[in-house]
């Protein structure tokens, strides 16, 4: 559990935008959330854009969630019945800050399934072809997976910038921690 919520830490270290979900019917929400805001303190990211997410507003009583009607920055959830899950989409593509595609030619090898992962998961593979025990992709990814993953002009045999539409760009970056999940989830 410690290497998972390190793993996490390493995440929001280099997030652009940190979503915060909070369980609004705990009793001790307002704690937990103080002991967030003391982390994110402690990393240095308190003053990166933040999205402020309340789960399970179906757990509260007409007049509480009434009160929450008013705009106060937040979006309000519930995860079980799928209520304010579109606008909380809408938020996160808003905040989003547009990461430019570039294309690259390089390989990976094919026991690295994380890397392989990601790039299907977040970027768009034009080719892939296996070679003994490396897979040799194309692939459009964004400039920070590349980054991240030290796939630069240095590494890969080329790459160029990529032209593309926004909005497309932003649903491949919406979906992408469910594709991720799910090929996790398969392992």
């Amino acid at each position: 559990m410690l290497a998972a919520f390190r793993a996490t830490l390493e995440e929001v270290e280099q997030a652009s935008v940190i979503v915060q979900v909070s369980d609004i019917s705990n009793t001790h929400q307002a704690e937990q959330d103080a002991e967030v805001e003391k982390v994110l303190a402690d990393l240095g990211v308190d003053a990166r854009p933040r999205i402020r997410v309340f789960n399970k507003i179906d757990r509260l009583d007409a007049d509480s969630l009434a009160a929450l009607v008013s705009w106060d920055g937040n979006v309000y959830v519930s995860a079980l019945r799928k209520t304010g899950l579109d606008e909380l989409l809408r938020r996160v593509d808003a905040a989003m800050p547009v990461d430019p595609l570039i294309r690259l030619r390089f390989s990976v090898p094919l026991a690295d399934g994380r890397t392989l992962a990601l790039v299907h998961g977040l970027g768009r593979v034009r080719h892939s072809e296996v070679r003994g025990v490396k897979m040799h992709l194309d692939a459009d990814l964004p400039e920070s997976l590349a980054r991240r993953l030290h796939l630069g002009p240095a590494v890969a045999e080329s790459s160029a910038p990529i032209e593309h539409k926004n909005a497309e760009h932003k649903n491949t970056l919406r979906n992408a921690p469910r594709k991720i999940n799910e090929t996790i989830l398969e392992k």
